[in-house]
């Protein structure tokens, strides 16, 4: 399963330029894949929450450069969120402090209750990561 991942170096993927959103676009087909058909046993699902842990990284790292292409300079994914919020590119940005936190929980230990809670926001995850792409592609300018 992991060698379906694509490849995506983030250094690589800040250099290029910025109206190329392929490798958003793979991540979240790759995501999108792990969730369909549902993770049928527990090597599946931890696939699938590798692939969120990614996407998740593409996303805001790819926020971040748009929105310091339209004059918003953030550091951090949590300032990244709020910046989104105050411009009107997420609705919820509850839900992205909650994806950001499931990303960090998986990110430090391994536990079977923590694998079950991250997998639980995987789906909505991956629904709300492809609505930031549309908003980022519409707002990405030179």
């Amino acid at each position: 399963m992991l060698s379906e991942l694509p490849s995506l170096n983030l250094i690589d993927v800040m250099k290029k330029p910025p109206f190329d959103f392929s490798t958003y676009e793979r991540a979240l087909q790759s995501l999108r894949s792990a969730l369909t058909p549902p993770p049928a046993n527990d090597r599946e699902r931890d696939g699938a929450i590798q692939r969120f842990e990614c996407t998740f990284e593409i996303s805001w790292k790819f926020a971040k450069k748009v929105l310091l292409l339209n004059g918003i300079n953030s550091q951090s994914p949590r300032e990244v969120i709020r910046e989104l919020a105050a411009v009107g590119w997420i609705a919820q940005p509850e839900l992205w402090f909650e994806f950001l936190e499931a990303r960090n929980m998986t990110s430090h230990n391994y536990r079977e209750d923590v694998a079950l809670n991250v997998f639980s926001k995987v789906s909505l995850f991956a629904a709300e990561a492809e609505q930031l792409l549309t908003q980022l592609k519409a707002n990405a300018k030179d």
